[in-house]
């Protein structure tokens, strides 16, 4: 959208440029075709030369800017921050690009309400079929016009006058002045909130009159006649703007103009102040692209330099468009000192041993090494091209729900960090790492833990720990406090995964825990000798089903429960249908079942399917007095029943709200 108002914009100027020229040195000459020509040219100036953009170079110093110890893209620490959706803001840039295109839907149907009047008007209308035109006699008419090859006069006009209307009206005809009304009639619809454009329709149509009163009177035996019949005319309204309308402008200036001595040629060296303007519209939208220049001082004599050369490159890094890229890594080949890109896109890289290579990197380009001979240059311009196999990978943070940027908590050894900043712990310091989210957050740590948090225990609190080194959707790669790099074992819901880590999406983590050493090996035998991960999910372990009695009828209000993570408890109760859906379920988790009058129940989950529970009636369970109740005698076709009232009816096949109304 950006780019559609920058092309507009450079059309309006362009538009303003040619009529500025017009008005202020053009308009009262007399070459009338030139002129036409130079105002059509304007209009197709204003839709082509926007698309037209030069570039230029600029040679400016490059402020060094060497990082040493650059860290690769690949390190660091797994967090607790789970990305989540940003909140969408409304853009008001899309109300106003509304309002322009319903000015354009606005100008066009009154283009087409007009087209439909002159059209009406030709149908039912007999017309008179001269060379090249189609003369329209109908009283709707005001005035004369043409559209087209189509000349409506109304049926009032004195046939005395006829000839001359029509001799200036077929000048439209011939010379098709209705393509330059077509031409502007799309540039006001495109361009209808600048003022300038209506201007310019009014130059347009001045000048066709003025050519349609020059060919007429050189036709016409008493140029008198004319005029007055020009008076005669009674000005009103046009009916549609592509028409050219034989009273249009009915002005002193339009007589004065008749009478006015042909221009002289050198007076049409005026077209030429145009060039200026394109000049200066040309170089105002042109983009510039920046080199840099060798670095003043003395040379060095490499003989004199002992060891390795030392050399220095300076430049800028753009994208395909000239744009400079901010925060593209530059890093000398087999080593981690390089350089970062600044906002100007400008980097400096010193001490770069003889024969090395720079290595460009942004993420969504494309890598680029350059040879020796060309890193060693001092005055780069590298231009780098996206990737097309590039995939956006989603960034990992938290936001509040009204969008706003969030932080979770962060604990190191039981002690809330003062500068809540992950970036101030040194990874080699970390023993351990839990993540709590949602639920299990807020229930240990208030309020302070609705944003998530992030619990750390470091090696001096402990003995030996693992350290996260990098995470990726596979693996999860540690390393031991020896150093050494292993692979840790994972267990997803209490399920040991083969094939490492594989989760979709990471909202989908509840919470991570990190076991090391002993605790490891302790809980998973040999197979936790290198750590384990453990990792709570979310929707992946919803138990669903139904709970019903001995006889397979569903039982409403059963309280199930079960123990989370990080000792909450998760519940659920059935609803009429005997119904329930249990979240947050660990593997190795079990479900109690709890209702009055029945025994309780505690199964292992059974996920994937519905479990279905059957539970039995408690011989033991009292009801408490308020709700015991005499039941009385039940006689059924005479016979006493040893059957209480409501199974007695229900066996009848009664309604069980009826029951409840009838007794009780």
């Amino acid at each position: 959208m950006e780019a559609f108002a920058f092309y507009l914009l450079k059309s309006v100027i362009w538009l303003t440029g040619f009529a500025l020229i017009y008005f202020l040195f053009l308009q009262n000459e007399r070459f009338f075709r030139i002129k036409r020509y130079y105002l059509i040219a304007g209009i197709l100036a204003s839709f082509i030369f926007p698309l037209i953009t030069f570039h230029y170079q600029v040679e400016i110093p490059a402020p060094e800017v060497t990082i040493t110890g650059l860290i690769p893209a690949d390190t660091g620490i797994a967090t607790a921050v789970q990305s989540v959706p940003d909140k969408e803001i409304f853009d008001f840039r899309y109300l106003i690009l509304m309002a322009y295109l319903a000015g354009i839907l606005l100008f066009a149907l009154s283009a087409i309400k007009h087209l439909r009047v002159l059209v009406k008007t030709i149908n039912k209308t007999k017309y008179n079929n001269p060379v090249r035109a189609r003369v329209i006699r109908a009283s709707g008419i005001t005035g004369s016009l043409s559209f087209f090859n189509y000349v409506f006069i109304n049926s009032s006009v004195d046939e005395n006058e006829l000839d001359i209307i029509m001799s200036h009206e077929l000048v439209h005809v011939n010379q098709k002045h209705w393509f330059d009304l077509l031409l502007v009639e799309l540039l006001r619809m495109f361009q209808w909130i600048n003022p300038i454009v209506w201007i310019y329709t009014g130059f347009i149509r001045q000048n066709h009159e003025y050519i349609a009163d020059e060919v007429a009177l050189q036709h016409t035996p008493d140029p008198a006649v004319y005029k007055a019949v020009l008076v005669n005319q009674i000005f009103d309204s046009r009916i549609f703007s592509l028409s050219n309308s034989f009273n249009y402008s009915l002005n002193k200036k339009r007589f004065d103009m008749m009478k006015k001595i042909a221009a002289s040629p050198y007076r049409k060296m005026k077209l030429f102040l145009v060039l200026p303007v394109f000049a200066i519209v040309f170089y105002a939208f042109a983009r510039p692209e920046y080199s840099y220049g060798a670095p003043s001082g003395p040379e060095m004599n490499p003989s004199e330099t002992p060891g390795a050369i030392q050399k220095e490159a300076k430049g800028i890094v753009v994208n395909e468009e000239g744009t400079p890229l901010q925060g593209v890594s530059i890093v000398i080949a087999k080593s981690l000192t390089g350089a970062i890109t600044n906002a100007k896109g400008r980097f400096a890289v010193s001490k770069i041993p003889d024969g090395s290579t720079l290595i460009f990197s942004f993420k969504g380009y494309k890598t680029y090494t350059l040879p020796p001979l060309i890193a060693s240059n001092p005055a780069l311009y590298v231009r780098l091209v996206k990737d097309p196999d590039y995939k956006e990978q989603p960034e990992i943070r938290i936001r509040n729900t009204d969008g706003s940027e969030a932080k979770p908590l962060i604990v190191v050894d039981g002690v809330i960090d003062e500068k809540q900043d992950l970036k101030e712990i040194d990874p080699n310091t970390i023993g351990s790492i839990k993540i709590l989210k949602d639920k299990p957050a807020t229930d240990k740590y208030g309020e302070n833990g609705k944003d998530g948090v992030v619990e750390i225990t470091t090696k001096n609190n402990d003995a030996e720990s693992l350290t996260v080194d990098s995470f990726s959707q596979k693996t999860l790669s540690v390393r031991t406090s020896d150093g050494s790099d292993v692979k840790a074992l994972i267990v997803v819901d209490g399920v040991i995964t083969e094939n490492g880590l594989k989760i979709a999406d990471p909202n989908e983590i509840l919470s991570i825990s990190i076991l090391k050493d002993k605790a490891a090996t302790d809980k998973y035998g040999e197979k936790g000798k290198d750590g384990v991960i453990e990792i709570t999910t979310k929707n992946q372990k919803t138990v669903k089903g139904i709970v019903v009695n001995a006889e397979g009828q569903p039982i409403e209000k059963v309280a199930i429960n079960t123990t989370g993570t990080a000792g909450n408890v998760y519940a659920a109760t059935t609803g009429k249908d005997g119904r329930f859906e249990l979240k947050y379920v660990q593997a190795d988790a079990s479900i109690q079942f709890y209702c009055r009058g029945y025994k309780p129940l505690s199964l292992k989950p059974d996920f994937g399917k519905d479990m279905s529970v059957k539970m039995e009636k408690d011989p033991d369970y009292k009801a408490p007095p308020s709700v015991q109740r005499p039941s009385p005698l039940v006689v059924i076709d005479g016979v006493i029943s040893d059957k209480n009232f409501q199974d007695a009816v229900k066996d009848l096949g009664y309604n069980r709200g009826l029951v409840n109304n009838l007794y009780g």
